[in-house]
């Protein structure tokens, strides 16, 4: 019983952790919604530049 009073106060204590960074999250995220096709477009555009640059390196070498 006294694992079980263990376990229950630590999960409460998690909850407690997890709903208080939710709050921080939300404070720090603006409201305005992301596309998330806008978002992997820009990763991909990202990849693509890094991709040019290592090529511009080897061919100096």
């Amino acid at each position: 019983m006294e694992k079980m009073t263990y376990l229950s106060a630590k999960t409460k204590e998690n909850i407690k952790k997890i709903d208080k960074q939710e709050q921080e999250l939300t404070l720090r995220t603006p409201s305005k919604k992301i596309s998330v096709k806008k978002a992997l477009n820009d990763i991909k555009k990202t990849k693509v530049n890094k991709k040019e640059i290592n090529k511009t390196v080897q061919k100096e070498r």
